[in-house]
């Protein structure tokens, strides 16, 4: 973080905090120091917290994340329950309390056990973000998914006030409005807004236009208008703001938006953080007025609520939300296949006025893999898998590998569990001597409902003597289908072909949107963006059945001749699939697939 900006990051949450909220700031090292104190949260507060960051810097030597989660949270009573506290932890680097490694290995596995129990069990909620690619990804994504909580990666530090604003809209939901192009529309029912416009640095002032065209900048000296300005957003807060469309005269970023206050609120289901394969989202938005639920049918039947959903490509796809006349509109989200960050949105059209509400889930693999390298007398590399979600049967699930030495020959052993938790673990030793050694690994469980899982990483290669650097390092280790593996699996018996019809109606099927660009959707062509898998009995069934095959091959070609318009609709089970892993070739290159037959 050159340019130290954390500092800008810290003080958008400082903003953005509700008045009578609780919070605080912790720096750490080696050491764990109070920054801001945790107290109620008021214009007092807000300008010491704005003063303390400005002492925030990197001079600390070690990375102490386990007494800095202890003590931001020594408040937290056992046996009591705080579903709406939120730890935001910020690092660049790996668990590192001494300079024994040893000492290390065994705060970081106390880290993710007492520690974020401790945190756990109160119902409180950890978000991570990583401002490296080098930090410790493995120990971020646990302290979340074992807390509920987002875990992100700041790509550089320009990304950081985005990312921690990830986070801070999971303990702090706000309602929008939408912004379009560099507009956005005002009813009369909205108390205050507030604009918050990401920047490029270099890029022209921001100001905002209101509907009678007057341009209001941070020197119009306005009551009615705060305005705060930091290195990469302004903060624009308009209270009693005139009706009508308002325009920000400012090059905006997708990330830019508007938060209001308002008499007429939409009340949005709350979504987890984290999801898992098969998992299944019931999205539910209900309006209130003065807090009663509004139930009147005349004003429900103007409404367009739509369901969006959008993937990290940017691809999104929608469906409209039905009410079953109890003023709760509905949709269900089932099925998503790719993992990744998926935000969901909730979009209506009154008339009158407008509203969005977003909230980000993760889809996550159920087990984790992660890699680390261990000198000494007995140099070891060892890989841990962890299944991540408390659906998975334990004790019908079962890790195999097979370990290819420098010399040719290949091992195939099974991995042992770790009694009485959720782990796996597998010691690499130099048995044939120094080179390198590849292994594949392959899970072979069920799910406490009976489901199968069968998940395979990609072969991954280690090295002895262990390369100078990377003792003790600790990786995660991707999750790409890999080939079968001699040994460890039958060959999987094929398929068989699936007919594809077009969905006749929407609202009764519960059938995941396909993800295709927002572009490309047409009005009168959205009840054709999903598909519902299945048959239908009857002549006329098997006309349809026909049909539905025809499309699905056009389709099929279209997609390779356009990959980027290709439909996200890829399974993440279908990397679970029960292929076997007899016959892989270590060092055989992939075969490029065929061209689909018209």
């Amino acid at each position: 973080d050159p340019q130290n900006l954390r500092i800008p990051a810290v003080n958008l949450l400082t903003e953005l905090v509700p008045d009578g909220s609780e919070a605080g700031v912790w720096t750490f090292g080696q050491w764990v120091n109070n920054l801001v104190r945790f107290q109620v949260v008021d214009d007092a507060w807000r300008a010491m917290a704005k003063e303390k960051a400005k002492e925030i810097n990197s001079v600390a030597l070690r990375t102490n994340i386990g007494a800095a989660l202890e003590k931001a949270s020594e408040n937290l009573e056992a046996g009591q329950q705080y579903p709406n506290t939120h730890f935001i932890l910020l690092t660049d680097g790996m668990v590192d309390i001494d300079k024994e490694p040893a000492k290390n290995t065994a705060e970081r596995e106390r880290i993710l056990g007492p520690v974020l129990a401790r945190i756990a069990q109160t119902g409180a909620h950890v978000h991570t973000v990583s401002l490296s690619k080098n930090a410790d990804k493995p120990l971020m994504d646990k302290l979340a998914i074992g807390s509920g909580g987002q875990s992100a990666l700041a790509e550089s530090s320009d990304d950081l006030s985005r990312v921690f604003l990830q986070a801070f809209d999971q303990a702090v939901p706000q309602e929008q409005v939408p912004i379009e192009g560099n507009a956005f529309v005002i009813d009369s029912s909205i108390e205050e807004f507030t604009a918050l416009v990401f920047k490029k640095e270099g890029a022209k002032p921001v100001r905002l236009v209101s509907p009678d065209l007057e341009t209001i900048e941070p020197s119009s000296g306005r009551e009615d208008v705060h305005w705060y300005s930091d290195a990469g957003y302004e903060l624009i807060t308009v209270s009693q703001p005139d009706e009508g469309e308002w325009v920000i005269d400012a090059e905006v970023d997708p990330d830019s938006r508007v938060t209001i206050v308002s008499n007429l609120q939409m009340d949005v289901t709350s979504l987890p953080s984290n999801i898992f394969a098969g998992d299944v989202l019931d999205v539910k938005a209900g309006f209130l007025n003065e807090g009663e639920l509004i139930e009147d049918e005349d004003f429900l039947s103007i409404l367009e609520v739509d369901l969006v959903v959008t993937n990290e490509e940017g691809k999104s796809g929608k469906r409209a939300m039905a009410t079953a006349g109890d003023g709760v509109f509905s949709e269900t989200i089932s099925k998503l296949k790719t993992e990744g960050a998926y935000r969901i949105a909730v979009d209506v059209d009154g008339k009158t006025f407008k509203r969005r509400f977003e909230q980000v889930v993760n889809l996550r693999p159920p087990f984790d893999f992660e890699l680390s390298a261990k000198g000494g007398e007995q140099p070891q590399h060892q890989l841990v898998v962890t299944a991540l979600t408390d659906d998975i049967d334990i004790d019908g699930t079962s890790v195999f590998a097979k370990v290819k030495a420098p010399d040719g020959t290949s091992l195939i052993k099974a991995v042992e569990q770790v009694k009485g938790t959720k782990q796996w673990r597998l010691a690499v030793t130099p048995e044939a001597g120094d080179g390198t050694y590849k292994v594949a690994v392959k899970v072979k469980g069920r799910k406490t409902a009976g489901e199968d899982v069968n998940l395979s990483p990609k072969v991954f290669e280690v090295e002895f003597p262990i390369p100078l650097g990377e003792a003790n390092m600790i990786v995660a280790v991707e999750e790409e289908a890999a080939e079968p593996v001699e040994g460890l699996d039958e060959p999987a018996e094929p398929e068989p072909a699936l007919e594809e019809s077009i969905a006749p109606n929407l609202a009764e099927s519960n059938v995941e949107p396909e993800l295709v660009p927002e572009e490309e959707l047409e009005p009168e062509e959205s009840g054709v963006d999903y598909v519902l898998w299945g048959s239908i009995a009857g002549g006329v069934a098997s006309l349809l059945a026909l049909l539905g095959t025809v499309f699905y091959f056009l389709r099929k070609k279209k997609a390779a001749q356009e990959p980027d318009d290709e439909v996200i609709n890829d399974s993440i089970m279908d990397q679970l699939n029960d292929t076997s892993i007899e016959d892989v070739d270590f060092d055989a290159e992939p075969e490029p697939e065929p061209e689909p037959e018209p």
